[in-house]
């Protein structure tokens, strides 16, 4: 061993910091201190770590060790950046670890790191910014440059600084609009688009897209040590897609992104309606629809949207909020909430289709089709007979707004706002055969249905029962509970009428009231 000069320093510190900036940091410390990675152990004639010689970690008696630390798992395994040579186990010189001289250390003290890797260089006076300073060496002899036979210290005490880094090396990282994985897509073109950066500030020179296990070169943007890199794939519904993306420096490093998977998605078969019938005729005014079931290759629950839109023949529209148009239907029919409001009779009819919802996209529109709404006046007696009983005597009057007789009584059974007309078939007396004030009616509310019909433009005074088609009830509801009334009867027997049983058939039509 050359000889060498020893300096003793009176320490007031067990810890020396290095370096202490970016991923990578190492410090001199105490050996029982160092918690992270230990690369070289130090020490000098008075057992401190200026001017010191060398140990390496294999032998660890040495009171000081300089212990690195990074964002990377740092190891003292050689593979990658021998920091330094030694030229024995302990108690040694060291020469930088690229020393190409005559004669070579060694025993190599190693840094490496996991992901990317350990580089190490040596320049005078200061570190590079990008990189922290390891420790310091000084040579014994000035032909030596510094570079082998040479003590170790802190990065302060000498010009040859040995400067690291943790090199990451290539970065690759997806970016928006890349399908994200086990993603469902439906666009049908995908692009792959990534960002590339160099942390060595080394050039990126490629971007290679691994695509369902065929490769493929990418077209990068920019220039340097970050770029973009993208490719645009068609796709078909109801694949499945695998896919990964490379990069590589001029240098060599390679690098990729993690795969990814993602399915195209097969949109829901288009709609076949099954009721009702195209064209056809209903006077239900809450109709259901119905209709099959598509198909699905993905197997997704469907939901479905129905548009139900009313046309006048002669062309325009109904009224604002006439239209249905649901969404979110989870069985294949759907029964409107309310009622349709317009009818056949008035010109108008109803178009309407349904598509399916996988969760994803919309299935095509099924065909288009119509229903026309006809009205439907249906009325159903629920008294149908008044009798005033035997033997009346010549001047004998009677009705029944006592409920003696009951009054005639009807409902409708209608779908629709109708009126209602009354006639006599044939009038209740021989000496009377006209209308007259011996046989008249009026309508009135049945119990608990006030207000089932129009009173204002109805028969609610006593009149002459007509032989002709006279109308006498005006807008009569048709909804349950509230569409009935009642007819009441007044009679006078003439004072000529000759004895007999006497009876008179009275008509009741309704009309649908537009």
């Amino acid at each position: 061993m050359a000889a060498a000069v020893f300096i003793a320093f009176m320490l007031f510190s067990s810890t020396y910091i290095v370096s202490a900036a970016g991923n990578f940091s190492c410090s001199i410390t105490a050996s029982g201190s160092c918690s992270y990675t230990k690369v070289l152990y130090l020490k000098n004639d008075t057992a401190g770590y200026y001017n010191a010689h060398a140990e390496n970690v294999s032998g660890a008696t040495y009171p000081y060790v300089i212990c690195c630390d990074s964002n990377s798992t740092l190891s003292y395994n050689c593979g990658e950046a021998t920091v330094v040579k030694l030229n024995a186990t302990t108690n040694t010189h060291v020469q930088r670890g690229d020393y190409s001289g005559a004669i070579a250390y060694g025993i190599s003290a190693c840094l490496s790191g996991v992901p990317g890797y350990v580089n190490c260089t040596y320049v005078d006076d200061a570190c590079p910014s990008e990189r922290e300073c390891f420790a310091s060496m000084a040579s014994a002899f000035a032909s030596e440059n510094n570079d082998t036979n040479a003590h170790v210290g802190p990065c302060d005490e000498y010009k040859r600084k040995i400067c690291c880094r943790v090199i990451s090396g290539l970065t690759v990282t997806y970016v928006n609009p890349t399908p994200g994985d086990n993603t469902r897509r439906i666009s049908n073109s995908e692009t792959i688009n990534v960002t590339v950066t160099s942390d060595s500030g080394v050039s990126v020179d490629t971007c290679i897209l691994e695509w369902n296990g065929a490769n493929e070169t990418m077209t990068m943007r920019g220039t340097g040590s970050s770029v973009t890199c993208d490719a645009t794939k068609a796709t078909n519904d109801g694949t499945d897609y695998t896919f990964k993306v490379y990069a590589n420096d001029t240098v060599g490093n390679v690098a990729n992104e993690s795969s990814r998977t993602f399915r195209e998605n097969d949109e829901p078969a288009k709609v076949v309606l099954t009721s009702p019938a195209n064209y056809s005729h209903t006077t239900d005014r809450t109709p259901t629809f119905t209709w099959a079931i598509p198909s699905d290759a993905d197997g997704d629950t469907l939901n479905y949207t129905i548009n139900i839109t009313c046309f006048l023949t002669s062309g325009g529209g109904c009224t604002a909020g006439e239209n249905i148009y649901e969404s979110n239907i989870n069985t294949n029919s759907y029964t409107p909430s309310r009622e349709l409001n317009y009818f056949g009779d008035d010109n108008y009819y109803y178009n309407w289709s349904v598509h399916a919802y996988d969760g994803y996209e919309n299935g095509s529109w099924s065909d288009t089709w119509e229903l026309i709404i006809d009205t439907n006046v249906s009325l159903v007696m629920l008294n149908a007979t008044a009798d005033f009983g035997e033997n009346r005597v010549l001047g004998y009057t009677d009705n029944t707004t006592d409920n003696s007789p009951y009054p005639l009584s009807l409902r409708s059974a209608s779908n629709c706002m109708i009126d209602v007309n009354i006639s006599a078939s044939n009038l209740l007396w021989e000496t009377a055969p006209a209308p007259s004030a011996y046989f008249q009616y009026k309508v009135d509310w049945l119990s608990g249905e006030s207000g089932a019909f129009n009173w204002s433009g109805s028969q609610t005074s006593w009149a002459n029962v007509p032989q002709t088609n006279t109308s006498f009830v005006d807008y009569l509801n048709y909804t349950a509970g509230n569409s009935s009334l009642e007819i009441d009867i007044a009679i006078q027997v003439p004072g000529e009428e000759s004895p007999g049983s006497k009876s008179s058939t009275l008509i009741f039509a309704g009309e649908y009231h537009r």
